[in-house]
């Protein structure tokens, strides 16, 4: 293997395990054969594997799992930072999440932080902190992550130092998933200013502020449904109403008194009676606590 460098960080993987057995998680659900495992060496001080997971805006991760090699292995933190895309951010920046984290004897493993973390730029990196001074040397022993191949693209990143990161080559995935929840107002949210040419982001950490909000719906474009989200800063009467682009009223999702809060619906794509929607733009309404927002949506066939 080799990388795709973005960095002057420089790392050699060890690759090893191939042809390893079918593991579960430990729920029984995350069922997932990898093609073996690796691990970076040498492991230094500040050594980090990093994986970008994106996220809606009405998401927000709870956790995360991975497919691990050794139970003796103990990485002293796993963090969290927002960052760009192929822009994974300094070590400074990343919020710990979890101290000590073990794994089971090579098969799934997970983590729950002790409260969800979302993001404003899209994107939460996932950084585990290595042992120093351990390498893998053989399934089972010395910390490791079991990868597959991949035609999607590797969102995954190495850095000797938490700092200078090199993107593992596209075409290997390691196995990190995350736990996702669904975002509501008082989590944290972590989020990313870019700079002038050259600089990093700047990291900043905001409490998500109840507000009457209504939100981009996702996906957007979509087929056959999208899902429309709003918060309302106060209790009161909502109503949600999609329009077409002559402004005539297709489908009225929502028209109640509601809590204070978050709030999701889905469209399927269908208008009043029933009948499925011709391909087009659309105009999601919300109106609510005295307000009237409107966000644009494509329905594509």
């Amino acid at each position: 293997m080799s990388f795709k460098k973005i960095s002057s960080a420089i790392f050699v993987l060890m690759i090893f395990g191939s042809n390893m057995a079918h593991a579960g998680g430990g729920s029984g659900t995350w069922t997932v054969e990898p093609e073996g495992m690796f691990s970076p060496t040498p492991v230094l001080q500040r050594s980090c594997v990093a994986v970008r997971i994106d996220l809606t805006q009405t998401q927000a991760l709870s956790g995360v799992r991975w497919y691990h090699n050794d139970s003796a292995t103990v990485f002293p933190k796993i963090m969290v930072a927002s960052g760009l895309k192929d822009y994974p951010p300094l070590y400074a920046d990343g919020m710990v999440v979890v101290e000590d984290a073990t794994g089971v004897e090579v098969g799934w493993s997970v983590v729950s932080f002790s409260e969800p973390v979302a993001s404003e730029t899209g994107s939460l990196y996932v950084i585990f902190q290595l042992p120093v001074n351990t390498e893998g040397v053989d399934v089972g022993d010395g910390p490791g992550f079991g990868y597959v191949a991949t035609d999607n693209g590797s969102c995954v990143y190495l850095s000797s130092d938490g700092d200078d990161w090199s993107r593992l080559v596209t075409d290997y995935q390691l196995l990190v998933d995350p736990v996702y929840t669904t975002r509501e107002p008082g989590f944290i949210a972590l989020s990313s200013s870019q700079g002038n040419e050259g600089e990093r982001p700047v990291i900043l950490v905001e409490e998500v502020v109840a507000q009457t909000e209504l939100l981009r719906p996702y996906p957007n474009p979509f087929n056959p449904q999208a899902t429309v989200s709003f918060t309302l800063k106060t209790s009161g009467l909502a109503r949600l109403d999609i329009y077409d682009i002559r402004g005539r009223l297709v489908k009225v999702l929502a028209d109640e008194h509601m809590e204070a809060g978050y709030h999701s619906y889905t469209w399927l794509g269908r208008d009043r009676s029933g009948r499925r929607a011709s391909s087009g733009v659309y105009f999601v309404r919300l109106k609510a606590n005295n307000l009237e927002q409107i966000q644009r949506m494509t329905l594509i066939k």
